[in-house]
């Protein structure tokens, strides 16, 4: 039996609060983050939506440039999933904008 190797793609975000001038709140985490994801996927796409593997892999407190790791057959759906976030940390205003898509870091 021949094995083979699952094949990842890397989502380079940038997540930006309802603050004036569109700054990143420090008080949000990267759990915040990773359950809304979860959230979003699992109303647009179900238990198909969860099966996948998606984490979070970096958050950066001061820029608020995250990476996530997802199959490379889910990154459009996942890509989809983050720009519907509208709101983090109990209903403050945010948006996730996709930077970049990559296979490696």
């Amino acid at each position: 039996m021949k094995m083979v190797r699952l094949k990842s793609r890397y989502l380079i975000c940038q997540v930006l609060s309802g603050h004036v001038g569109g700054d990143y709140d420090k008080s949000i985490s990267s759990r915040d983050i990773q359950s809304k994801l979860l959230e979003v996927i699992s109303e647009n796409h179900g238990a198909f939506g969860l099966a996948h593997d998606c984490k979070l892999v970096y958050l950066d407190p001061l820029s608020g440039i995250v990476c996530f790791r997802t199959n490379r057959e889910f990154e459009k759906e996942v890509h989809f999933a983050l720009t519907c976030i509208g709101s983090l940390n109990g209903g403050s205003p945010a948006v996730v904008r996709c930077l970049q898509s990559c296979g490696s870091l």
